[in-house]
């Protein structure tokens, strides 16, 4: 339900992106495939999946460890540290269930192994340093305390807990909803406000004066704070999947339009996802992809949680990690908890399971040479990192034919070909990467387009564009100015200059830009 209604939203996505679908389709096809196992037989393959994929993920990160790789080189193949710890977290309840298992039938091999593969994931995960993770094991090691203390109460005693229980996860989310909504002013905006100069001070590389949970903490409570914003404007629908990011920026812009450019830029946020599941859930599909995840999180805690506490502990600790990450937009979570819910109780198969794997199917068909172009385009892309310059611009070339879809490749080969001093084929494909993602950058990069062709009044509009995303943006200021001089518009360029001077007073792209500036003033007045 969670991948259909997803695909359907597209349909008023103003960018719509096909590839998120991707790995709930092949989810969904994976759970469906287990659903056909014995009950038994599904849970041990979920439980077989998550010892492979958590000890072999844990085995990449300590080895590259003890290599001496540090900070964003520890991701165990998951590609940053904080989506190893996700993954890892997930894996932890049945790794320790089959471990458990493996203890209790004598079999001393297996449950030393079991052991010492549970003992690297966890290690892994201290490495790793993902706080959501840890809080997400949390709430999964409470579950299980509950689970233990629930089979030596009696009834009206478990009665009594589910509703106490019930109670106050619905005063938390109330008041974890209301927190993230609040306008930016009061005293949490204070909080804010004396974080601005922490994180220009973090980002410029420099030793931060708070502590980096701190910076990390505000940074994602900003974001969380804009999602939630544009969550309740696209409601009821949401803004389809894939228009989350473009929105995201707008409302981002909006909000930092008044600020002076210097603290705009300290506060500006390039993000690609809201950093929380259940607000990118509402701000894609609106009310009813909010929904059906509460109803796939609900219904799996309500029926796994009485058969099979290990498979509900790590369906928990997903849940809580989407409160504070993007876990399912992980495959490896996402097919963890397919075979984690195939596992669940079941009843006969009928003629709406196979029509479930029919459309299933048919989607898996239809994304699959979708999937095979991206992931061809994106090792197109990471050989252009390290190519020569004249094998460069072919890689990239390749790589847009590969996946047409592509913004990056788009604004990639368009940049390429602004270096090399071809505006007029930058432009093309620098318009596309426009239309496929928004992005500073590329709007940016085809304002410069239009300045090399000799069009000012659309290079200029360009730059407002960009502004409006991040007023912050030094080069945004900078080429504005310049746009605005060629244009006519002096004065205007002499306040866009300012502007820039404020983000970075040495600049030598500034003198030259004040010079020429210079130089039309004394043309204008001698014309007069």
């Amino acid at each position: 339900g969670c991948a259909a209604w997803s695909a359907l939203s597209t349909l008023w996505a103003t960018r719509p992106a096909g590839a998120e679908l991707g790995a709930w389709v092949g989810a969904s096809a994976v759970m469906l495939a287990a659903g056909t196992l014995e009950l038994e037989s599904a849970r041990r393959a979920a439980r077989t999946a998550a010892i492979l994929v958590g000890v072999g993920s844990s085995a990449a990160c300590l080895g590259a460890a003890a290599f001496g790789a540090r900070g964003m080189a520890l991701h165990g193949l998951q590609g940053n540290p904080n989506w190893l710890g996700l993954v890892l977290g997930c894996t932890v309840p049945l790794q320790l269930e089959s471990t458990r298992g493996a203890w209790r039938r004598a079999s001393w091999p297996k449950a030393a192994l079991g052991g010492i593969g549970l003992g690297l994931t966890l290690v892994a995960l201290g490495l790793g340093r993902s706080r959501v993770a840890w809080v997400g094991l949390a709430a999964s090691a409470a579950f299980g305390a509950a689970s233990v203390l629930r089979e030596r109460l009696g009834a009206p005693a478990r009665r009594k807990a589910r509703v106490l229980a019930a109670a106050l996860g619905l005063a938390a989310a109330l008041g974890i909803g209301w927190w993230l909504i609040i306008p930016a002013s009061g005293p949490g905006a204070d909080a804010d406000a004396r974080l601005d100069g922490e994180l220009a001070t973090a980002r410029d590389g420099r030793e931060a004066a708070s502590s980096g949970a701190a910076i990390s903490w505000a940074g994602r409570r900003y974001i969380w704070r804009i999602g939630a914003r544009v969550a309740l404007d696209a409601l009821p629908f949401g803004t389809g999947l894939g228009d989350v990011h473009g929105h995201w920026l707008a409302e981002q812009g909006r909000e930092l339009a008044p600020l002076p450019p210097p603290q705009a830029a300290a506060r500006f946020v390039n993000a690609t996802t809201v950093h929380q599941d259940w607000i990118e859930a509402a701000a894609s599909g609106g009310l009813g992809a909010l929904a059906l995840l509460a109803l796939t999180f609900g219904l799996g805690l309500w029926t796994l949680g009485r058969s099979w506490p290990a498979g509900a502990a790590s369906v928990l600790c997903v849940a809580v990690c989407a409160l504070g990450d993007s876990p399912l937009e992980q495959p490896a979570v996402v097919a963890l908890l397919a075979l984690v819910w195939a596992g669940a109780p079941r009843a006969r198969l009928g003629r709406a399971f196979m029509a479930a794997w029919a459309g299933v199917l048919a989607a898996v068909i239809v994304l699959l040479p979708r999937a095979l172009g991206s992931s061809v385009g994106a090792r197109l892309l990471a050989r252009a990192d390290t190519a020569e310059p004249a094998e460069r611009l072919g890689l990239l070339q390749a790589a847009v034919r590969t996946d047409p879809r592509s913004a990056e490749a788009e604004l990639r080969l368009g940049l390429a070909q602004l270096e090399l001093g071809a505006p007029a084929q930058a432009r093309g494909h620098l318009e596309r990467a426009r239309e496929l993602a928004a992005s500073v950058g590329a709007e940016v990069a085809l304002g410069n387009a239009e300045l090399g062709l000799g069009r000012p009044g659309e290079a200029i509009e360009c730059y407002q564009r960009a502004l409006r995303l991040d007023a912050g943006s030094f080069r945004a200021h900078a080429n504005l100015a310049e746009a605005m001089r060629q244009a006519g518009l002096l004065d205007e360029a002499e306040s866009e200059l300012r502007a820039a001077r404020s983000l970075q007073p040495g600049h030598p792209k500034l003198a030259e830009i004040g010079e020429r500036l210079r130089r039309s003033r004394i043309e204008q007045a001698t014309e007069r």
